[in-house]
């Protein structure tokens, strides 16, 4: 795919990432750590981490 989108990473092994990808009908997509760096350096490296909240005790 050649436009700028997000992707939510979803595993990984030694070899591969393993994204959720919008444009592609395949999930997960494998990716390999050095396509996946280029195009995370093309996006500046930008990054969103999503948790749970963190309830209270009782």
């Amino acid at each position: 795919m050649e436009s700028q989108h997000t992707v939510t990473v979803i595993g990984m092994t030694a070899d591969e990432i393993f994204v959720s990808d919008p444009d592609f009908a395949e999930h997960p997509l494998p990716v390999s750590y050095g396509d996946f760096d280029l195009a995370w350096l093309e996006m500046d490296e930008r990054f969103a981490v999503i948790e749970p909240p963190i309830l209270p005790p009782g």
